[in-house]
């Protein structure tokens, strides 16, 4: 990416009314220059033990209130959202599906991981909409790199010792192409036409 985006990291779960500021605060300072794209990317665990966990809940609050800052304090005109096939509910048996097809229903979703995703594109569409602020989510599926500590890679591993067992493969991106992805998306024309196809 360009050497002025900033990474920042912040615990959602413990977010507060006056923290967005203070991160945004943080990224101008590092950047000399006010931010207009955010790039949102979330992560909870793949391992979440139910539906009672609180924890996604609270990312999902957080993730409204930086948001809701961002578009209404800070004049941000595009959000990119690091999204996951998992929104789609990746659990679910589904061939050719492209995105004209409308997602399952979300009460037959069975993995609480899924459900947070799901959630998230719902929270961030609807702020964005709101404040008539230009959004994308990528949907992406695993991401594997050239790394021996890639978790992806570990899995694919694991996969490969397990295939008599578990036939079913599992898709994957390279880090490279992933990259690629969100800098076209950074810096295409955000035309009114993509806003309109975000919300479809």
């Amino acid at each position: 990416l360009e050497s002025s985006a900033n990474a920042i990291q912040c615990d959602l779960t413990e977010m507060t009314k006056d923290k967005p500021k203070a991160i945004f605060d943080e990224a101008q300072q590092k950047n000399n220059k006010p931010v207009n794209k955010i790039v949102i990317g979330v992560r909870p665990s793949l391992l979440t033990p139910t539906f009672r966990d609180s924890t996604p809940m609270k990312m999902l609050q957080g993730i409204e209130m930086i948001l809701a800052h961002a578009c209404r304090e800070e004049n941000i005109d595009f959000v990119l959202h690091i999204s996951s096939v998992a929104a789609a509910d990746h659990l679910r048996n589904q061939v050719f599906i492209s995105e004209k097809v409308a997602d399952p229903p979300l009460p037959e979703y069975t993995a609480p991981y899924d459900v947070f995703k799901r959630a998230s594109e719902e929270v961030i569409s609807k702020v964005c909409q709101q404040n008539s602020v230009r959004y994308t989510h990528l949907r992406i599926s695993g991401i594997f790199s050239d790394n021996d500590k890639c978790l992806q890679c570990n899995v694919f591993r694991l996969q490969a010792l397990l295939t008599p067992f578990v036939p079913t493969p599992i898709d994957h991106n390279s880090s490279l192409n992933v990259s690629r992805a969100i800098r076209s998306l950074l810096n295409v024309n955000h035309s009114s036409e993509m806003l309109q196809r975000s919300e479809e």
